[in-house]
């Protein structure tokens, strides 16, 4: 009985770990086709902005192109051809301090923004 037990366990958490799975394949995908379609649209430069920003999130998901930006402006850097990154950071410091997590956008042409949520 008790291995029976165990052996549905082990079951339900492989069922669990392939949707999981299936799941993030899913979200990389589309925002890899996100990211595709940025390239396209920027500059060298402002793709190496764009994916240096991205690098110093921990976690970076929900990639979409938007008409409008949410936050705060981030002035202090040198932006980009279409003006400067707005973030709006949704936890600052957490619990523990020491936890970050929001959304960045990044302007992409006059009238549209690269918008990812981030946690750190």
């Amino acid at each position: 009985m008790v291995e029976l037990l165990e052996q549905e366990r082990f079951k339900i958490m492989d069922d669990f770990n392939e949707v999981m799975a299936n799941e993030e394949a899913e979200r990389s995908a589309k925002d890899n086709a996100i990211l595709v379609q940025v390239k396209n649209m920027v500059s060298d430069s402002d793709y190496n902005f764009i994916n240096e920003d991205m690098e110093e999130c921990n976690f970076v998901y929900d990639l979409l192109i938007v008409d409008h930006a949410v936050g705060d402006i981030q002035d202090d850097d040198d932006g980009v051809e279409h003006g400067y990154k707005f973030v709006n950071q949704t936890t600052n410091g957490g619990y523990t301090g020491d936890e970050y997590a929001g959304d960045v956008f990044i302007p992409i042409s006059p009238t549209q923004f690269l918008k990812f949520s981030y946690s750190m």
